[in-house]
């Protein structure tokens, strides 16, 4: 019960830094008893300003935590304190990380999650990039980490969907005020297999300050962040200056040096961000391509080991001819052997059975 107090302080004190809570904590004990302490006691411990007093004062009420409680058992929302296992473990690490959670879904397992950021006025090429960058990323077991709003941001979710990916939403409101509300249906959507999730309580609402704040968490449960589309003054290149911060991998995608989306982009890569032009070199960095199965190779073989010995001299001919000429008809080793065909069909079917050569297209001979 003590995460919905913890949750309760966190609603109203709203922007509290979490390193205050927890020495609030520490001092009194609990979140419990935190939150059943008189204002006067809070302000003797000189940890709360002023106005964040002020502000608790005003949104303090005795039955918070049950409505929590209440609201996240009717609506099926899992509520995570920063002290549960099933708090994500890399956001434990990053400056000021959330206290709580409020998920929507499940929060899924995965080896990488990958956030994409972008322009809410995106052009047709950052739409149509986000969304085949997310699909082909997510199809590989990639978890793509996005922040609902449009352009970019819908685009890379919808990618991933489409691609039968899983897919991460954080939110910079509560649950009862989804925002956009446009993409409601995109919301329920990524919850049948990912999570929506926000730091936020329920009645919060979608104030510009609540953005920064989501864009951290964006950052913060991501192995890399991918900036497909962004002017230089942007809530993407922001959250690609967090991530750098906090040591994550940074990705962007080049555009044209005319277009005002594109110039984010383009300084990030002069920054030192990595240059993407596909998502392999995504799927690469975390060694998520497939490895191309590869020819046994004969090395300082001998004839003699694989061959009975009165047709190793004509063998070495053939696989002298074949090497020399890459590839080769039989008609052709003909020529370049002096063998008779009926000789050459038998021996090139030994060596073909023996692994020292194969067929390509047209019938013609190839060393292995």
């Amino acid at each position: 019960m003590d995460k919905y107090y913890l949750a309760a302080l966190n609603s109203a004190f709203t922007y509290l830094p979490a390193a205050t809570l927890w020495e609030l904590i520490a001092r009194f004990g609990s979140a419990q008893k935190v939150f059943s302490a008189d204002f006067a006691a809070l302000k003797d411990t000189k940890l709360v300003s002023a106005q964040l007093l002020n502000r608790y004062k005003s949104r303090y009420r005795p039955n918070l935590p049950d409505d929590i409680a209440n609201y996240c058992h009717i609506h099926s929302v899992q509520l995570v304190d920063f002290r549960e296992q099933l708090y994500p473990a890399p956001l434990r690490h990053i400056f000021n990380p959330p206290p709580v959670l409020y998920i929507k879904g499940q929060f899924p397992e995965a080896q990488c999650f990958l956030a994409m950021v972008g322009s809410r006025k995106a052009t047709a090429y950052g739409l149509s990039t986000a969304k085949r960058m997310a699909a082909e990323t997510a199809n590989k077991g990639i978890v793509i980490v996005s922040g609902g709003a449009y352009g970019i941001d819908t685009a890379s979710h919808k990618g991933a969907l489409e691609g039968g990916g899983i897919t991460v939403a954080v939110i910079g409101s509560g649950f009862d005020n989804i925002y956009p509300a446009g993409n409601h249906r995109l919301f329920s959507q990524i919850q049948e297999k990912g999570a929506v999730i926000t730091e936020f309580s329920p009645d919060t609402e979608p104030l510009g300050i609540h953005f920064p704040l989501r864009n951290r968490i964006i950052a913060g449960i991501s192995s890399a962040v991918l900036v497909v589309e962004a002017a230089i003054k942007s809530g993407a290149v922001i959250t690609a200056r967090l991530a750098m911060e906090e040591g994550r991998d940074v990705f962007a995608i080049p555009g044209d040096i005319t277009s005002p989306t594109s110039m984010g982009t383009n300084s990030l890569i002069q920054d030192g961000a990595k240059l993407i032009s596909c998502s392999e070199d995504i799927l690469a960095e975390y060694h998520l391509l497939p490895q191309k199965e590869k020819k046994a190779k004969v090395k300082n073989i001998s004839l003699f080991d694989v061959l009975p010995e009165k047709e190793v001299k004509d063998a070495e001919k053939v696989l002298a001819a074949i090497s020399y000429h890459r590839s080769v008809t039989i008609d052709e080793l003909v020529l370049y052997s002096g063998l008779p065909v009926q000789k050459l069909a038998g021996l090139l079917l030994n060596l073909q059975l023996k692994g020292l050569i194969g067929q390509d297209t047209g019938n013609r001979y190839i060393c292995n």
